[in-house]
């Protein structure tokens, strides 16, 4: 039994959820990757606006992949440049 089968109960919900896996695309950490992270985290704390190591990768990961980022946190994530962003839950 899958994790989440605990919690989804619905067959609907748990069939949109895998269908939703099936057109996901996984990003592994690469050097490219690991290299702009490197470079974000400098600058943020040379600016001594640091954020998490989780939200730098993250970040770095959309930046080296050309893809914006989806997120409830614009002002976290506007502290690195020229990082493009999205909030669904403001539309």
């Amino acid at each position: 039994m899958r994790y989440f089968e605990d919690y989804i109960d619905n067959e609907k919900k748990l069939r949109d959820f895998e269908e939703l896996m099936d057109k996901s695309e996984i990003i592994t950490l690469d050097r490219g990757i690991i290299e702009k992270a490197s470079e974000i985290y400098a600058g943020l704390k040379r600016r001594g606006e640091l954020i998490e190591d989780a939200d730098i990768l993250i970040a770095a990961s959309c930046l080296v992949k050309g893809m914006v980022l989806v997120t409830d946190n614009e002002e976290h994530f506007r502290r690195i440049e020229s990082l493009e962003t999205e909030n669904w839950l403001t539309r």
